[in-house]
């Protein structure tokens, strides 16, 4: 059990664009310290891994870190990414970066087919509780029967529990929903509370990665980005497997 220092004073409302997301809140940018110290707890932790069998580097440095970048597929500047986005070969499996609880398992207009685990060994003193999200797989392996539905709907979502260890994996690599047009996991960490409060987190270092920033944070027009994605065609072409114009 890792019981973290109370965070509720040190998040603020998320910034910039976010289209469909539900997500409100994220680590307040002026409180690194604070956060930092939260980060390294986790990942010195040793419970947390990369949840493929890659190496770090797989995360997109133009448009999948945490934080601003230029939305690829929506076209629109000073979009506020609140997960990261790994490359892999299509259906590679993904899994959990830490054991954890089965939330729910399904499809989505935005997140495609997702997976969605709770870890409630990680605690922070005001009652936040820590979660993990994995979306765009082109395949979910972890679900629950139809009877474990209706019981967990009378249960109010606390029974069954499922657990899911780190070893297992919870689907397969796609692009599904509203990937950005390649096959990439678009994995997402947040705290959340039983007042419905949710704070994403950027999980870089927890999984073992570096902190970076998207190197398109800074575009604010469909004409520089098409100048910068002509400038940088090769590298994109190559996360993007020249599936998807970037025009449109």
């Amino acid at each position: 059990m890792i019981i973290l220092p109370a965070i509720g004073a040190k998040i603020v409302v998320r910034p910039g664009s976010y289209g469909l997301r539900r997500v409100g809140k994220v680590a307040d940018p002026k409180q690194n310290k604070f956060w930092d110290a939260i980060y390294h707890t986790l990942r010195e932790s040793g419970m947390f891994n990369f949840p493929i069998k890659k190496s770090s580097d797989s995360i997109n440095p133009y448009f999948g870190n945490f934080g601003m970048r230029w939305h690829p597929k929506l076209m629109k500047p000073n979009y506020f990414h609140i997960g990261v986005d790994i490359k892999d070969k299509l259906n590679a499996k993904i899994y959990p970066v830490a054991d954890g609880i089965l939330e729910y398992s399904g499809m989505g207009v935005v997140d495609g087919r997702y997976v969605f685990l709770s870890h409630p060994e990680i605690k922070t003193e005001d009652g936040f509780v820590l979660y993990s999200l994995y979306m765009h797989l082109s395949e979910y392996k972890v679900k629950f029967t139809k009877y474990q539905k209706m019981l967990r709907e009378v249960s109010l979502h606390t029974y069954p529990n499922i657990s899911i260890k780190k070893d297992r994996p919870v689907g397969l690599m796609g692009d599904t929903g509203d990937g950005a047009g390649y096959a990439h996991l678009h994995l997402q960490m947040e705290f959340r509370n039983k007042k419905g409060d949710i704070v994403a987190i950027d999980p870089s270092i927890i999984i073992g990665a570096e902190q970076k920033e998207n190197s398109s944070a800074a575009i604010r027009s469909k004409k520089k980005f098409l100048e910068f994605a002509k400038e940088n065609e090769a590298d994109l072409m190559h996360w993007r497997d020249g599936s998807v114009s970037w025009g449109r």
